[in-house]
């Protein structure tokens, strides 16, 4: 368990470093996992909540007409 990994954790969850250090390296590894990927959902729909709303801004911006010249 490495400190950066122990501090996510505590800065991520509501458990403290006691209940951390008593778990085993695989719960460990589980639980950082977890948080993790739980992170990175959170951050997609984030994501797409943005690029929603870009793309009905970008759909509002009127367009010019094209001209068709007859020769």
């Amino acid at each position: 368990m490495k400190t950066e990994q122990i501090v996510y954790l505590l800065r991520k969850t509501s458990l403290t470093l006691e209940a951390i250090g008593k778990m085993s390296p695989y719960q460990f590894s589980i639980l950082l996992r977890e948080v993790h990927y739980q992170e990175s959902v959170e951050n997609y729909y984030r994501q797409l909540d943005v690029a929603t709303i870009l793309a009905a801004i970008y759909n509002t911006i009127p367009r010019k007409s094209s001209r068709v010249f007859e020769g």
